[in-house]
This record gives C-alpha cells, structure tokens and sequence, in this order.
C-alpha cells in the first residue's frame, strides 16, 4: 500500500472482509477516526468517496512523503478487527 490512502475497500481488501459486509470497515474506520488514528483527507469529500490518512500526515508533509505508506492507522485498526473474532 505504499502511498495510498486508508479507503473502505483498503481496509476490506487487507483484512479480507466481503464487499457485502461494508460496514464493518466503514465502522473500523470511524472507530480510528474517533481514535484519532487516521482523519480524512479531504473532509469535504462525500462519504463514498472518503480517503483517510494517519493523523500526522498533514501536519509535517515533509514527514509524510519520508514515511507515509498507508499502514499507520492499519495496525490498530487491525487490531480491533482482531478484538472481534470469538476465540475457539
């Protein structure tokens, strides 16, 4: 994912979870919004078309074309998904 932005279909696509079941992401993403992990790209933008960066991202641009690769926010977003899947 190297310089791209955290979208719902990233976010699908890297956890493996069904396109039918879109609104898990979409409340992964609202969970690191909320948690100040990542925040939208451009805040005007419609939700369906809503990119998301790590919260760092605007504030040292220099910083984030160094570091930037689309995984910070991932790990906790990660590791939330992992919260939900009942151990056996």
């Amino acid at each position: 994912m190297n310089s791209e932005f955290l979208t719902n279909s990233s976010v699908r696509e890297r956890f493996g979870i069904a396109a039918k079941n879109s609104a898990t992401a979409s409340r992964l993403i609202k969970e690191a919004v909320e948690a100040g992990r990542i925040r939208p790209h451009d805040p005007d933008a419609s939700k369906k078309f809503m990119k998301y960066v790590p919260w760092w991202a605007n504030q040292n641009p220099m910083l984030a074309r160094a570091l930037f690769d689309g995984s910070c926010g991932l790990c906790w977003l990660l590791g939330r998904w992992l919260q939900q899947i009942p151990c056996k």
